[in-house]
């Protein structure tokens, strides 16, 4: 952070308006303002009235950082030892316990009296909460600190040398956050120099001044071998994009979906359209309209999806007309669809060029002793007994591991991505019960129970690839899950596990402790299992009579932490998530289908950031909110929550 505003920089700036009414040249105007400050008066100048407005309005924006994202109060503050850093510092982050003044952070020693200091103990009476240990140090060796002569008169060259002590200062800190308050000279000549082959200012879209209580987040990287980078983000886009700690779960190859066949398509197109139409057969028409006009022709395969509030029977008598020989799957979103024009009431993503060979299975009830039985059955049906490139699935809740299971019976370790669609209320958006959409040529059909298989044969010049990641920030509760079964969490530490979650929520759950729905407030508090050394989320979805809490995956005894994800965190997630299944493409992305967690909706309350973040990331791009996600993981297929799930087309 630079200073806000100081008095001297009030008096300079007048100077330099005056002389510019009268006409001065530019060099003069810079003459004019530096000649108003030369004045005993502005020795070691203080904050100005609008520099204290500046600082409150900055410590605003940064608590809304803290709030929303992941981002912790910094552990240590190293501020300049001069009165209008040391104000700022401590307007900015009152009552902090570690805050150091540190003599090589001061302003270019320009002989101005604005930029001298007062002797140290002076400033440790302004400032008795700030430790002075190293200016101390320095003002015992020699009076030049706070001393005047012309031999310590700097220029840019010599402050810029003065910055190279920062990277080993930083480097060899042990604390993770660390907030640096100092000035212009000193920030400027540092991203000049010192970091200028390692400075990422935000993609050139910072300058390398600070303005007055500019505020920016940056993150020091060191390599093996030492070298820095520096990854620079203004305070705003801090918020809206905060760096994740990214665990990719796909870990069965960096190469794009194998290809059986040899056939040619002739190249890949994708479309999206979409419709916020209330009826629900005008919206399904209308989106499908859009889509296959921004196809330039009609589809082979399309994936279609919408508000838990849509007619299904609309929404299938109506495609059923429409689509002709493409086949079709799809399904209902809590909230909505998001894609790059915003949420939407139907939202369709068309591919021609893609398929060679397409195979729809559907079986109305996967739940209970059936669900495996259920999986298998789709498998087969899609299938016809031969083993397609990827299979796109829509599971109904509760036995998910069953489906999954089932399909393997059938098609072995086939890549598969998909999502489970469930019953809305669990999101307390809606009434209405999710639903499974599939349709050929020869039978349509929506159910609420079932499952949906779609076995894809991919053309040979056509490519597809997905991708399964979590990003999260640990909390500091843990324990060992002492007894469980299936998806009820028993007991944690050996006692009741709604008593234990409530305690680590603080108390969030206090009157649903024998029953009751926690999916809101479990929203962004996942639980951390684990999975052969990598944790594993899971959502707890409610409370039962007994104290149990029942979760929308299987658990099991073991170590189990909680974890806390903040609105902002997501946009984050989905950046960070969406770059690494890119760069794993190898071929270029025309459209991607992405899911997340229904929980989502419940604490992100603008998704037009998210819209604005992804538009350098993807070229186009179709997402939906489910209650779990399946993917791969070690080659083979398993079900999760709180992922982001993520299929590209190329």
């Amino acid at each position: 952070m630079r200073h806000a505003e100081a008095e001297h920089n009030v008096h300079e700036k007048q100077a330099e308006e005056q002389a510019r009414k009268l006409g001065a040249r530019e060099e003069d105007v810079v003459a004019a303002g530096k000649r108003a400050i030369n004045d005993d008066s502005f020795l070691d100048a203080s904050l100005s009235l609008g520099g204290q407005h500046q600082v409150i309005s900055a410590a605003d924006k940064f608590s809304q950082l803290l709030e929303t994202t992941h981002y912790p109060m910094p552990e240590i503050v190293f501020v300049s030892p001069l009165q209008r850093t040391l104000q700022t510092a401590s307007l900015l982050f009152p009552n902090h316990p570690d805050m150091y003044a540190i003599e090589c952070l001061r302003e270019k020693r320009t002989g101005l009296p604005c930029d001298e200091r007062r002797c140290v103990s002076e400033l440790k009476s302004d400032f008795p909460h700030v430790d002075f240990a190293d200016v101390e140090y320095k003002d015992s060796l020699s009076p030049a600190g706070y001393e005047f002569n012309k031999s310590l008169k700097e220029d840019n060259e010599a402050l810029a040398e003065r910055t190279l002590f920062l990277d080993a200062f930083l480097r060899d800190s042990y604390h993770q956050t660390v907030a640096v308050v100092t000035h212009k000279g000193f920030l400027r000549e540092l991203n000049k120099s010192t970091l200028a082959s390692a400075y990422d200012l935000e993609g050139n879209t910072l300058s390398s001044t600070f303005g007055n209580a500019e505020v920016r987040v940056c993150e020091f990287t060191w390599e093996d071998n030492g070298s820095l980078q520096v990854k620079a983000r203004s305070l705003h886009q801090a918020m809206i994009s905060p760096p994740m700690t990214l665990t990719p779960m796909c870990h069965d190859s960096d190469a794009p979906i194998r290809r059986s066949s040899a056939l040619i398509g002739g190249g890949l197109h994708v479309a999206i359209g979409t419709s916020n139409a209330q009826d629900s057969k005008e919206a399904a028409c209308s989106a499908w309209n859009m889509m296959q006009e921004k196809l330039g022709g009609a589809p082979t395969f399309a994936l279609v999806f919408c508000h838990c509030g849509v007619d299904r029977e609309a929404v299938s008598s109506t495609l059923q007309t429409a689509a002709g020989a493409c086949f079709v799957v799809g399904g209902s979103s809590p909230q909505g669809v998001l894609t790059k024009c915003g949420l939407s009431q139907v939202s369709i993503l068309g591919t021609r060029g893609l398929t060679n060979r397409c195979g729809i299975g559907a079986v109305a009830d996967a739940t209970g002793a059936s669900a495996r039985r259920a999986g298998a059955a789709a498998a087969r049906e899609a299938t016809q007994g031969q083993v397609p490139d990827i299979i796109v699935m829509w599971v109904a809740p509760g036995y998910e591991e069953d489906v999954l299971n089932g399909i393997y019976d059938v098609c072995g370790r086939v890549s598969i991505f998909g999502g489970t669609i469930g019953d809305a209320s669990l999101t307390r958006f809606s009434e209405e019960a999710g639903w499974q959409l599939y349709g050929t040529m020869a039978h349509w059909g929506a159910h609420s129970q079932g499952v949906v298989v779609a076995a894809l044969w991919l053309f040979q010049d056509s490519h597809a690839t997905t991708f399964l990641s979590h990003c999260f920030s640990l909390t500091q509760n843990k324990g060992k899950i002492t007894k469980a079964s299936g998806r009820y969490l028993h007991e944690i530490d050996h006692q009741k596990a709604a008593n234990v979650i409530n305690d680590w929520m603080g108390g969030a759950l206090h009157d649903r402790l024998t029953g009751g729905s926690i999916f809101r407030d479990a929203a962004f508090y996942p639980l951390a299992v684990g999975h052969k050394g990598d944790p594993r989320l899971v959502q707890m979805m409610s409370t039962t009579e007994s104290g149990q809490i029942y979760c929308q995956s299987n658990v099991g005894c073991g170590d189990v932490r909680l974890l806390h994800l903040k609105a902002t965190d997501f946009i984050g997630c989905m950046i960070a998530a969406s770059k690494a299944a890119v760069e794993k493409a190898q071929f270029t992305v025309q459209g991607a289908l992405i899911t997340v967690t229904a929980a989502v909706p419940c604490v992100v309350e603008d998704f037009q950031l998210l819209v604005d973040s992804m538009h350098s990331v993807l070229p186009d791009w179709l997402c939906f909110f489910t209650l779990g996600e399946q993917g791969m993981l070690d080659e083979t297929a398993c079900h999760r929550n709180f992922c982001i799930n993520l299929a590209l087309f190329g």
